[in-house]
């Protein structure tokens, strides 16, 4: 089963890295940015808290909303404003910005409200903490002795006095280090990858589960707080994203064959991408044509193409050891003397000598003038061999391809250049010229009618003038008839 993980937090990393983020409202923006509204013939118009389509998240329609577990919600930062239907951005600190008092009470708890003057106050009874992100009540941590809430840290909100005792309410947990007086008292729950903590308990007590870690938040501003990450041998999967889960899930990585998953990265993140998740009984198993390797630790693939990377030389294709081998580099590659074939998928010998067996033509080491092909009298048995190119000869005695001569007073350099087309000739002084008592005779190759000769070839020879004379009036090439040739 495969699950998508990793496109939510892509965008948003992506998003964040582009608008050079160092603070909350630049993180905001950002948001908005992937997340404004799109056209109405496009997207059905949402409301906070109904129904919407889980299939894309920005369904919802509403700036610094989004559609998660088929819920429209409101983004990290931002508050609902239900009467509005609208995503207001949660205040920072005391003396922002705001335009509803949910902005300043979800950041601050009740004890902060929206003033006349438009920024987040603290409510009569309270008084801000020294950097102005809380306003508070009570001074009393959760555990000691209490006559009323508010002498309890966080409260009415976090905590409340039950029993003579400061305690935490539904949804949050005594904090462990009480460091920093936003801090202090009572924590929330975390059960969204991503969201801010203080400590690692309020990410693993919540649906994120016991491998997941409160962790520093690599591209936010240094005044804000860390955020719940997946601990790192921990792999995430989204609840926003992936139907099967109810919400945000950190899965433990598997560390060998046979090791418990519920889906394929789990497996290919350590184990490699010849691993994956079985249905049958969600194990990590090697996918077929791979094996176990190395302690069950990863898997290879059983065959590997010439040039790709491997661990053993029995995995390389052809014959391991005598056609290819894995080398130091961990790269299979064809030993000396032989050559990878077209589709590197077999190590071909290496070809010396014309006329000798071949299968594709770069196996012929004979240059760049021969080829692997059938002969001209043997076309049809499938039999091929290194052989010269049309146009070109095998010098005798000699393991070379040389270009024939197709003219009589063209360049030569040896005899049998020119003798390979034509006889009765022989190369002097650089050219092929008749000898022997023979002329050169010019022989019409084709007609366009009976009086225009469009091309001529030159032979060595005497022709028979009367009989060239009446295939001419006839309009036929006498190429082979009316001409007497003397072979060599």
């Amino acid at each position: 089963m495969n699950f998508l993980t990793s496109s939510f937090l892509l965008s948003l990393l992506i998003l964040l890295s582009t608008h050079n983020i160092s603070c909350e409202n630049d993180y905001s923006e950002a948001f908005q940015t992937y997340f404004k509204p799109q056209s109405p013939s496009f997207y059905f118009e949402g409301k906070l808290g109904e129904p919407c389509n889980i299939s894309r998240i920005e369904s919802c329609n509403i700036l610094g909303a989004y559609c998660t577990q088929g819920i429209c919600s409101c983004l990290p930062f931002y508050v609902p404003e239900i009467s509005r239907n609208e995503c207001l951005l949660k205040a920072d600190r005391l003396g922002d910005s705001c335009v509803a008092d949910v902005q300043c009470s979800a950041a601050f708890s009740s004890n902060a409200k929206c003033g006349d003057n438009n920024t987040c106050i603290c409510i009569e009874g309270s008084v801000p903490n020294d950097d102005k992100t809380e306003c508070l009540i009570g001074e009393k941590l959760p555990g000691e002795e209490c006559v009323n809430g508010t002498e309890c840290v966080g409260y009415p909100d976090k905590s409340e006095c039950f029993n003579d005792t400061c305690k935490c309410r539904n949804g949050f947990l005594p904090a462990l280090n009480h460091q920093g007086s936003e801090a202090r008292g009572c924590l929330p729950i975390v059960n969204r990858f991503g969201d801010k903590c203080f400590e690692k308990q309020q990410c693993q007590q919540g649906t994120l589960g016991q491998w997941s870690n409160c962790t520093v938040a690599p591209l936010y501003g240094s005044h804000l707080s860390d955020i719940c990450t997946c601990a790192d041998n921990a792999i995430v999967a989204f609840g926003a994203i992936d139907p099967h889960l109810e919400s945000d899930f950190c899965f433990k990585k598997a560390e060998r064959i046979g090791d418990s998953c519920n889906f394929d990265e789990q497996c290919t993140v350590n184990l490699g991408i010849f691993a994956e998740c079985s249905a049958e009984n969600n194990k990590c198993v090697c996918l077929n044509n791979s094996f176990p390797f190395n302690n069950d630790t990863t898997c290879l693939p059983t065959k590997v193409s010439i040039g790709d990377t491997c661990q053993l030389t029995s995995q390389c294709v052809g014959k391991p050891n005598v056609t290819s081998v894995c080398t130091t580099d961990e790269i299979c590659l064809c030993v000396e003397g032989f050559i990878p074939n077209a589709n590197f998928s077999e190590c071909l010998p290496m070809v010396d000598k014309l006329g000798a067996s071949c299968v594709e033509s770069w196996q012929c080491n004979t240059g760049q003038d021969s080829e692997c092909a059938e002969y001209s009298w043997k076309k049809g048995t499938g039999k091929k061999v290194c052989k010269c190119k049309d146009g070109y000869f095998q010098e005798p005695r000699e393991n070379v391809c040389r270009p024939k001569v197709m003219k009589i007073g063209s360049f030569c350099r040896t005899h049998t250049q020119c003798i390979a087309s034509l006889k009765r000739s022989l190369c002097v002084k650089g050219e092929c010229q008749c000898v022997g008592g023979a002329e050169a005779v010019s022989i019409p190759l084709s007609y366009v009618n009976a009086f225009s000769i469009v091309e001529y070839e030159y032979e060595c020879g005497v022709p028979n003038q009367s009989d060239a004379g009446s295939m001419a009036s006839a309009g036929q090439s006498p190429r082979g008839r009316g001409f007497m040739s003397v072979v060599l």
